[in-house]
């Protein structure tokens, strides 16, 4: 999925077997497009008497974004870390593929489900890579969401919170710093979180980042939705978390558009950052 959010939990999670980086030297990755639900699977397979057709002549289109998807600046980022040049990344093609040979690790995170205890050894050896100098410390973040747009057309990105900039406000008046990270190079996120001792956000894939943060990391979240993936990441990477429901109506029931945060409840749970 061409999402920052999924890249960072699904597939670099799928490293989990890596004891040291130079272990994925010489390793090829195969990938393959995320095909939905309901259907859209078979929908993207050809008719039975056409497949044999196809193998046949080695037609082996490359997936449709796969080019849009190894230009992301996140996917570059991260292999850049890792070591793994684009040549060592292969996909598989929507009408699928016969490969000789192939070893598919187990998910250490089921989305929407759980995280493996071994989940967070990739995410600690990038920042052992990229923040191995930076100690503990004592900074407060907020990662925003107000200056994000959509990848399609440019326009607000989803979910946004209405209110978001009052929060903002309030938040900096308790010693946050406001942080953009899409506007942040990757190492210089990384290295903010393995410093943080509080990280604050809504629901969404900026939040995601606190697999780098240290265990003992507080983080207060604001949800507009069940979050189960930030659930099972603060459990498997040892986060004091903090969920603060702001979703309304239902609790499975997603926002339509914008949504608002309940400024003063966020100000009644201010003392678990200050370990209350």
């Amino acid at each position: 999925i061409q999402s920052y959010g999924h890249f960072l939990v699904e597939i670099l999670s799928r490293l989990w077997w890596v004891a040291h980086l130079d272990d994925l030297k010489g390793v090829n990755l195969l990938l393959h497009g995320w095909k939905g639900r309901e259907g859209r699977a078979r929908e993207s397979r050809p008719p039975t008497f056409l497949a044999s057709l196809l193998t046949r002549f080695g037609i082996n289109r490359p997936p449709s974004g796969a080019t849009n998807f190894l230009s992301a600046s996140w996917v570059k980022g991260f292999f850049e870390i890792l070591g793994i040049e684009p040549g060592q990344v292969s996909f598989v093609s929507p009408i699928g593929a016969q490969i000789e040979a192939v070893r598919v690790p187990a998910p250490a995170l089921v989305v929407n489900g759980h995280a493996h205890p071994e989940f967070p050894r990739l995410y600690r050896l990038i920042a052992d890579k990229v923040a191995g100098d930076v100690g503990p410390g004592s900074a407060r973040l907020y990662l925003s969401r107000s200056k994000l747009t959509s990848r399609r057309g440019g326009g607000p990105a989803k979910r946004p919170a209405d209110n978001e900039k009052a929060l903002e406000a309030l938040l900096a008046r308790h010693g946050f710093s406001i942080v953009h990270p899409q506007e942040m190079p990757l190492a210089e996120q990384i290295r903010l979180m393995r410093s943080a001792a509080v990280v604050a956000g809504c629901d969404g894939s900026a939040l995601h980042n606190v697999v780098f943060a240290r265990p003992g990391t507080r983080v207060l979240a604001f949800d507009s939705r069940v979050v189960e993936n930030q659930f099972a990441i603060a459990a498997a990477c040892g986060l004091e978390a903090r969920h603060l429901w702001m979703g309304g109506g239902m609790p499975y029931s997603k926002p339509d558009g914008a949504w608002s945060i309940d400024l003063d409840r966020v100000e009644r749970n201010l003392d678990f950052v200050r370990g209350g």
